[in-house]
Formats: structure tokens, sequence, C-alpha cells
């Protein structure tokens, strides 16, 4: 999972180890990762009116529903803004992917992703890292409160 976080790993090798990946979490969430880079590739490519093809990783043909989401959020003028909507969107994902994990491996990497976005965001505007910091320990506090610690699940 943290090799995820360096950008000099992120390249063939890493996707393809993450997609044999035998954790779900790990498999689905540098899926999302990859196409989004992708995309992100090609539209910096055709803004600088370069080809992106060599930077690009290679991925299996499937359906990626967030493509719409992510092509209006490249389409935003400003750079801090596309990037705030892109890490509110990889939050999201981790916690869409995780959402039924309460106490295993899956709920602790979505927990990995989203601490990540904030020493992230803290290093770069520290009001947006407080304010995400905030917003993980309020996901935290909600997830414990929604259980019966006692073996029912939900309340």
């Amino acid at each position: 999972m943290e090799e995820g976080f360096d950008e000099n790993s992120l390249g063939a090798d890493f996707y393809a180890k993450a997609a044999e990946s035998k954790n779900r979490f790990i498999r689905e969430y540098f899926d999302f990762d990859g196409r989004l880079r992708n995309m992100k590739v090609n539209y910096l490519a055709k803004r600088l009116n370069k080809q992106g093809d060599n930077y690009l990783v290679e991925l299996p043909e499937a359906d990626f529903e967030e493509e719409k989401q992510i092509s209006e959020i490249l389409a935003d003028a400003d750079f801090v803004q596309r990037e705030q909507k892109m890490d509110e969107l990889k939050w999201e994902k981790a916690s869409d992917i995780a959402r039924m994990d309460y106490f295993n491996m899956n709920a602790i990497l979505a927990f990995l992703v989203k601490a990540k976005t904030v020493q992230r965001w803290a290093e770069l505007d520290a009001a947006k890292g407080q304010e995400m910091f905030k917003k993980l320990v309020q996901e935290i506090r909600g997830t414990s409160a929604n259980l019966d610690l006692s073996g029912g699940g939900k309340v």
C-alpha cells in the first residue's frame, strides 16, 4: 500500500502487482487510481500539446464509473480546486470500497488512504489539512457510534 503513495513507484509494474493482489481493497483502489492518473496524463498532454502515451499505465478494459466526474473536475481552471476535488474523489472511493468493512484490513487501508490525503494537504495548506483531519476524526467517531460492539452489528 505504501508503494502506492510513492510517485517513483507508480508505473506499470506497480499497477500490475496491485491488480494481482489478494486484497480486494488494493485491487479496486489502485485500479481506480491508475485510471484516474491516466485521465490526468491525457488531460495534461492535451493542454501542453504533447503525447502522453509514454506515461499511461496499461490497464484492462473496464467500465470506469467515475470517468465523467473526473472529466468535469479536470475542466476546472483552478489548479488547487482540481487537486482538492481529486483528493475528495479518492477519499470517497476509499470509503466506498470499504463501506461494509469495519474491523478488517480494508478498513485500515481506507484509513491509510485518507490519512495520506490529510498529510498531503497539511503540507500544502495548513487550514485545508486541519479541515480534512477533522473530517477523518468525524468519520471515525461516526463509524464507532453506529456499531454495536457486542457483536450485533449496526444499531
